[in-house]
């Protein structure tokens, strides 16, 4: 009988040894091609693209770090940070802050942002802080200058500008926009988000409202392109995101250092935009469940089956031997 447990021991670590190593590797990039919002790592992210079907995805690779890409798209939206719910003004949650790293290559089109994006509420809101962009200088020709100020070692033009019946996060609406454009592109470092917000304010700017979100985004507008985050840690007050979790290995390089040709540039037409679709929502701080945890799953009820076929053997050696 004791050989018997004990071979029936060696069974029971040979299945319960590779479960154990599967679940320090479950986690693995979550890539998303149509719109949706959910939460990972402690960040929420959110894929936005205006006109459905336009070719763009999202890998999401760990601490809110991402990777991305669009092909002549109209306009999409990549980003993480938090949704702070609308229930109060930033200056009510200490100081924002972001520490990052990015890298990106537009392959064709003008209008490009690498930025730090959110909305406020009462009164609604899109607010930018521009870190790097393409030949455009949002917002444009309707924009109205407040002046230039310093911050984190470079200057920002700071402007106003209005969207009439365009999207928004309460559905198409008329909303003024705020933005802080870098005199000159930088794609890592700080940035001191609630500066921006005061120098909003001391310029004239409404920044009263409460915060919706604070996000590292990555924004296209007729164009097509590629662009990766490789750090991304988010402090709001005395709440830090991002510091412990190690970015998930990704096949990035493999993908893109070889260099896809670029588009040559000519007078090809968009076509005008559809009616935006409403982002997919998901349970918050329940992220996509990934391959290889499918598999976990699997596995998992496949070792249940045979932990209960031992315990039946091990039952009826028992009771044959009381008799």
């Amino acid at each position: 009988m004791k050989k018997r447990i004990v071979l029936y021991t060696v069974i029971l670590g040979a299945f319960l040894l590779p479960l154990s190593v599967m679940a320090i590797t479950l986690a693995e990039p979550i890539t998303i091609t149509a719109n949706m919002r959910s939460s990972v790592d402690g960040f929420n992210f959110e894929f936005w693209i205006q006109n459905s079907g336009e070719d763009a995805s999202m890998t999401l690779t760990g601490g809110g770090t991402y990777e991305c890409e669009w092909d002549d798209v109209f306009n999409v939206l990549f980003r993480t940070g938090r949704r702070l719910g609308s229930t109060m003004p930033h200056y009510e949650y200490g100081e924002i802050t972001i520490d990052y790293a990015a890298e990106f290559t537009i392959k064709r089109g003008d209008v490009f942002y690498l930025c730090v994006y959110g909305w406020t509420e009462e009164p609604l809101i899109e607010w930018y802080i521009i870190e790097s962009r393409g030949n455009y200088k949002p917002p444009g020709r309707s924009g109205i200058s407040h002046g230039i100020v310093e911050i984190d070692g470079g200057f920002y033009e700071i402007f106003e500008s209005t969207r009439v019946e365009e999207p928004s996060i309460i559905g198409n609406t008329t909303f003024q926009q705020y933005w802080s454009v870098r005199m000159g592109n930088r794609t890592e470092g700080t940035i001191s988000v609630s500066e921006h917000f005061r120098a909003w304010e001391e310029a004239g700017l409404d920044m009263s409202g409460n915060m919706y979100e604070v996000a590292l985004c990555i924004e296209g507008f007729r164009s097509s392109g590629n662009a990766r985050v490789t750090r991304h840690i988010l402090t709001i007050g005395d709440d830090v995101y991002g510091a412990d979790t190690e970015k998930l290995e990704t096949d990035w390089e493999e993908r893109f250092s070889a260099g896809d040709e670029l588009y040559e540039e000519d007078d090809a037409s968009v076509t005008p935009a559809d009616e935006p679709a409403e982002p997919a929502e998901i349970y918050d701080d329940v992220p996509a469940v990934p391959a290889a945890a499918g598999f976990a799953l699997i596995y998992i009820a496949g070792g249940a089956a045979v932990l209960a076929i031992i315990a039946g053997i091990l039952v009826f050696f028992a009771a044959k031997r009381k008799k």
